[in-house]
């Protein structure tokens, strides 16, 4: 008995504020061929082209240069990105440098943000790979006694 005429139930999945309607045959029911027949429906996401209110200012102060944009990052990033350095490095005073080396870079590179993610998603990859490079550096330089 095939069961290609099953009804189909809808279900509406809340993904970033729309929701998207997931139109898939009810539970159980297969096709002939006993593969599952499920057809996902999505629009199109939008993104937002630029970081949306305070990291908007933020980053335009940035860009400009102002040492008041320098502060506010300080105030807002340094715990979160010192915390992330410190669960990849294990060791406070490597964590202080690297979270160091993450600000310098983000200062430096503010131009080259693009806004393709927010702000602080690009924060955390440059301090995963600042902690990442950091290990591989220490794992070239270890020495083993004989």
């Amino acid at each position: 008995m095939a069961l290609e005429n099953s009804f189909r139930v809808s279900i509406n999945i809340p993904f970033r504020r729309k929701s998207i309607k997931l139109d898939r045959p009810a539970r159980g029911s297969y096709s002939s061929t006993c593969k599952r027949a499920a057809t996902f429906v999505a629009g199109k996401q939008d993104r937002p082209s630029a970081p949306a209110g305070e990291d908007a200012e933020l980053l335009a102060g940035l860009r400009a240069g102002n040492p008041s944009a320098v502060d506010e990052l300080l105030r807002l990033y340094r715990v979160k990105i010192f915390n992330l350095a410190m669960s990849i490095l294990k060791n406070e005073s490597d964590a202080e440098e690297a979270t160091q080396d993450v600000f310098m870079n983000v200062i430096r590179k503010a131009d080259t943000f693009q806004g393709n993610s927010a702000f602080y998603s690009w924060m955390y990859r440059i301090c995963v790979n600042t902690c990442l490079m950091r290990l591989r550096g220490k794992r070239r330089n270890e020495t083993v006694s004989i």
